[in-house]
């Protein structure tokens, strides 16, 4: 699949972490070539595709091939992936190209102050270590009292009926901190159509083991059919994360800096590419394959999610609270030329979510 945005990421993608799961924070960067946001070191997760958050492998944990001798590197390199998790292996990755996996964390962008955004989750594996930054390897949206919508390619390969090494941690922006909440996964809901190859219908619904008190934690609201006008070309939307910083060009040619993970939440404001330039920025040049219909584009270079973001939110406000657009998915490297970041069209999987939250 596409180089996912799990725990590998270039600036602006979010994902840092081990990614252990399955999933890894790859935002499916793998712009083709493309890597998952989830973990650009291949020591996190081997990108293989060309996603540009790696496609669905990035919640595979990522594994962190470059030693950075820094903590965020450690973190990229307990995750296996190259999606743009942060963690995980296989689904989390950004593929940048050569591999489609990446990490993803959010490059050009800036901090986030507590309790902006109740909403945004972090995915943790609790076998990676005792801290939330080494942890984390997808991110993930409240979008009611007892769900989480993330990345299929986070969390595919975890038991969907007993995924007792998951956690979801609520209500914090610093990761080493004492914030926020956590709960225990119930269950897992991957979209049916979901294909880790092509990272088409990247999405699933974690249901949690208790409900989230909504009066304190407001939730974000999914787009449905009626939103598309939030997906017109040149709209700026946001997309957070604790993925790479590093601005990551895919081909071996390039010589870039290793993923840089941030223990902060941080977020940056891109525009929505239109299908057609997305489809002849990858299809045309190389680096994967847009399905317009499941997929949307946004982004521009020097701006992007990467590693470690994978899973993560793409939204706008809107009256009445946030609209969530995007899931961060993949990617060709992170905040690239030609390269923008895929994102899961969550406009396209409204009946899946309505289905998966029923229960």
């Amino acid at each position: 699949m596409p180089g996912d945005r799990r725990p590998a990421i270039a600036v602006g993608k979010k994902s840092h972490h081990k990614a252990s799961g399955n999933g890894s924070h790859a935002k499916h960067h793998s712009k083709q070539g493309g890597s998952s946001k989830g973990s650009p070191d291949q020591g996190k997760h081997k990108q293989q595709g060309a996603h540009k958050g790696g496609h669905h492998k990035k919640d595979q944990q990522p594994q962190s091939g470059s030693k950075n001798g820094s903590q965020a590197k450690k973190h990229h390199q307990k995750q296996g992936g190259a999606h743009k998790h942060g963690t995980s292996n296989t689904s989390g990755t950004k593929h940048d190209g050569s591999n489609k996996q990446v990490h993803a964390d959010i490059v050009g962008g800036a901090g986030v102050p507590a309790a902006k955004y109740p909403f945004q989750v972090a995915l943790l594996d609790k076998r990676n270590g005792d801290k939330g930054f080494t942890k984390q390897f997808c991110g993930g949206s409240l979008i009611d009292a007892q769900h989480v919508l993330t990345a299929a390619h986070c969390i595919a390969g975890r038991s969907e009926s007993t995924p007792q090494n998951l956690r979801v941690l609520l209500g914090v922006t610093e990761l080493n901190s004492h914030q926020g909440q956590t709960h225990q996964v119930a269950s897992i809901t991957i979209h049916p159509g979901y294909d880790g190859k092509s990272a088409a219908n990247d999405a699933a619904v974690l249901r949690l083991d208790a409900a989230v008190d909504t009066s304190q934690v407001t939730p974000i609201r999914p787009a449905g059919p009626g939103d598309t006008g939030l997906e017109v070309p040149g709209t700026m939307l946001t997309v957070t994360g604790w993925g790479s910083t590093h601005q990551h060009i895919a081909g071996k040619k390039n010589r870039n800096k290793p993923p840089k993970y941030s223990h902060v939440l941080r977020e940056v404001q891109i525009p929505v590419v239109p299908d057609d330039q997305c489809v002849s920025d990858y299809e045309d040049k190389g680096g994967g394959h847009i399905t317009p219909a499941v997929m949307l584009c946004a982004g521009q270079p020097g701006l992007d999610s990467c590693w470690g973001d994978s899973g993560g939110p793409l939204f706008v406000a809107s009256q009445g609270g946030y609209v969530q657009v995007g899931i961060v998915s993949w990617g060709g490297g992170c905040a690239a030329p030609d390269r923008p970041g895929v994102y899961t069209r969550v406009s396209s999987i409204s009946d899946f979510i309505q289905n998966a939250t029923a229960n």
